[in-house]
């Protein structure tokens, strides 16, 4: 940020300036410090422009592709990737991998280990972050008349080490509780 009046008296402290921030053009001119510009004509109200809208238009638009799928119907999450579930009122969020100690394919093990996932879920009732297992319980958590199983982490290890956490996708499945 430009400050004017800091403590050198040099004359080019007392030139005026005019910076140019294009990233700044978004903000509105009050909430600019004092004596910075932006470079772009004084308008009137508020104005996003191209910048600005493609910016918050684009998130929005992401939104759009997301999946419902029914119940009864498996469905497979990234980190970070909600779903709502059509036909019951829940949403289902992939937080992220709290624990991942399943044997990787290459190496013999005496026990096959164990995914740990958190999901968030959301219902009439409220909302909830849970952990299910792949090879421990819970695989399955009860919300109200809907059940929400996991029935599969990927990739499985193929060496010992760490999945990075963009690789990881979990498989759900709901079903109705009679």
């Amino acid at each position: 940020w430009f400050s004017p009046g800091l403590a050198d008296t040099s004359e080019k402290a007392h030139t005026p300036v005019a910076v140019h921030y294009s990233a700044l053009s978004f903000i509105p001119p009050p909430l600019l410090p004092s004596g910075l510009s932006t470079g772009l004509p004084r308008q009137e109200g508020f104005c996003l422009g191209k910048i600005g809208f493609v910016a918050v238009i684009i998130p929005c638009f992401s939104c759009l592709g997301a999946t419902s799928p029914p119940v009864g119907q498996e469905f497979s999450l990234a980190v970070g990737e909600m779903v709502n579930v059509d036909g019951a009122e829940l949403s289902v969020e992939f937080v992220e991998v709290s624990e991942d100690s399943r044997c990787p394919t290459s190496v013999q093990c005496v026990w096959a280990g164990n995914g740990a996932v958190v999901v968030r879920t959301t219902t009439g009732a409220g909302f909830a972050e849970d952990t299910l297992h792949t090879n421990l319980e819970p695989k399955v958590l009860h919300l109200g008349e809907v059940q929400l199983e996991l029935l599969s982490l990927d990739p499985s290890p193929e060496t010992p080490g760490t999945i990075p956490t963009v690789s990881y996708r979990a498989t759900f499945v709901t079903r109705l509780i009679p």
